[in-house]
């Protein structure tokens, strides 16, 4: 038993890998509380978005000597709000104006991590995160995200809940539909900074939306859907990281790997124990 804990713990010794861990278990707090929302909104879309938006926003942050964290925050927040009100414009509905964001943030990037400017950084790191950029200054950041996150989700889940799942009711009745969903970007965008420098700009949908969407398929609670999505975002986190450090892979591509894993084996469960319970009953007492 003795040998298996440290077999199962040896990665986790290093600093580096230390640091990454308390950030994914920091980062579980909002995966869980923005990550139910994102799913119960509809807004998987978008924060897949945000993610690859601070692509271009971290490697101008690495020419520049500039803080990532703020760069990609700054990016993040305009972006979020930008395509929040744009996306309540009726000729760019549907997401139309995400995909073209999207579409423009993936080319800037490109063209910055390729021949054309030498940022100093591999594109790899940028997309896929490196355990080796997640600095003391993270976990501080990641654990005053993670506090404001939960201390809203508490003061404003009424509110939230009543935009939902009835948009124009809760308007009607006098909720400031707009200053919540602003407030709800704003934090997501704040929540998916941290998570660049562990998962990159391409793969945080692998902490924020994947398990939320996988907590999604065995619960519709609000309260009970953020805490398994909080939970699963810190066990696949944590087990993505350990295949990374195993397999020396990038730390994002592990954990959104390990995230789309769970998510099919629920799924898979979920439709066995479905198809058992449609079963004629003739048919069981018959097998």
């Amino acid at each position: 038993m003795a040998d298996l804990w440290d077999h199962l713990s040896e990665p986790f010794q290093p600093a580096f890998m230390a640091r990454g861990l308390l950030v994914v278990l920091l980062l579980a707090i909002p995966a869980g509380v923005l990550g139910a929302w994102i799913v119960m909104r509809r807004l998987a879309f978008m924060s897949h978005a945000l993610g690859h938006a601070t692509f271009p926003a971290v490697v101008i942050a690495y020419i520049a000597g500039w803080s990532v964290f703020g760069v990609a925050f700054a990016a993040a927040v305009v972006l979020a709000l930008g395509l929040g009100w744009l996306s309540r414009r009726p000729g760019l509905a549907d997401g139309v104006a995400v995909g073209i964001v999207l579409s423009a943030a993936l080319a800037l990037g490109a063209v910055l991590v390729s021949d054309v400017v030498d940022p100093g950084v591999g594109a790899r790191t940028v997309l896929f995160g490196s355990l080796l950029a997640v600095a003391e200054g993270d976990l501080a950041r990641a654990a005053v995200v993670g506090g404001v996150v939960l201390a809203a989700g508490v003061l404003l889940a009424r509110s939230w809940t009543s935009v939902a799942f009835d948009r124009a009711a809760a308007r009607a009745a006098g909720v400031p539909a707009g200053a919540l969903d602003a407030i709800l970007l704003v934090l997501l965008a704040a929540a998916v900074s941290i998570s660049v420098d562990v998962v990159g700009s391409l793969l945080v949908s692998g902490i924020f939306l994947v398990p939320a969407a996988t907590a999604r398929l065995v619960t519709r609670r609000t309260t009970t859907l953020q805490v398994a999505a909080g939970a699963l975002a810190a066990v696949e986190g944590t087990v993505g990281l350990w295949i990374a450090y195993r397999a020396d892979a990038p730390p994002g591509a592990c954990i959104a790997a390990v995230a789309a894993g769970g998510f099919v084996a629920v799924a898979l469960a979920r439709g066995a124990v479905n198809a058992v319970a449609r079963r004629p009953a003739f048919g069981r007492a018959a097998g």
